[in-house]
């Protein structure tokens, strides 16, 4: 029990600091490389309390939720090097002793697009774990639950495309634009907008996967002994 609450404040964390992350607007730099990292330690840490995964990669089978979510997870763990890497190159506040360690051409290139697909890819993967058929809530509390969550994902897409992301992601867009008018809890509530879409994104791309497996678990025909 104690093991499943203490995962569980690591993913919180984990997910608070990136949200905090991507708003320099409201933290400032200063602020922007010290969350940064708060966020590599909570990765670290999250990475640490789910090491069997690493150990298991090689092992069992390979259905259609399996092979999506290790693609989800290699990907996030590729993207959260990235922006890593390069913040810790480009800081000059938290590690100024590393400043510059990779580059700071290249830094500049990839902590852009790399801090948007590990923000997004974070939320898929956040949906890829959430089993709301385990939750015991029915009739009419369900159906308001489930319409507010379509509002609520439908709010985040909408910010997701207004606000340009996908030119950061295919770098189309070299440097981040804000909108000064806009103030803190706005731009927080926003991200959170963005990000609960793709978890809602993930969670649905996961029922997908795993009604795939169990319907290939069923064609299979069983060997006899």
């Amino acid at each position: 029990m104690k093991a499943v609450v203490c995962r569980r404040i690591v993913d919180i964390g984990l997910v608070l600091s990136i949200i905090a992350a991507m708003d320099r607007q409201v933290t400032g730099e200063a602020m922007h490389e010290w969350t940064g990292i708060l966020m590599a330690g909570f990765l670290l840490v999250h990475q640490i309390l789910n090491r069997g995964w690493y150990r298991g990669l090689f092992r069992g089978r390979y259905g259609p939720y399996r092979i999506g979510l290790t693609g989800l997870d290699l990907l996030l763990i590729f993207s959260s090097a990235g922006v890593i890497l390069s913040g810790i190159s480009m800081g000059v506040h938290a590690i100024p002793l590393l400043h510059g360690v990779i580059g700071l051409t290249l830094a500049r290139k990839l902590h852009l697009p790399m801090a948007h697909w590990m923000f997004l890819l974070a939320g898929l993967h956040a949906g890829f774990h959430i089993r709301t058929e385990r939750m015991k809530i029915r009739g009419p509390v369900r159906s308001f639950l489930l319409a507010a969550c379509v509002a609520a994902a439908g709010c985040g897409l909408s910010l997701f495309l207004q606000q340009g992301i996908p030119d950061y992601l295919f770098l189309r867009a070299h440097f981040a634009f804000y909108d000064e008018e806009k103030g803190a809890a706005r731009i927080i509530a926003e991200k959170l907008l963005i990000f609960f879409f793709w978890v809602m994104a993930g969670h649905a791309a996961s029922r997908l996967l795993r009604n795939a497996d169990k319907t290939g678990a069923r064609r299979t025909p069983h060997k006899k002994s």
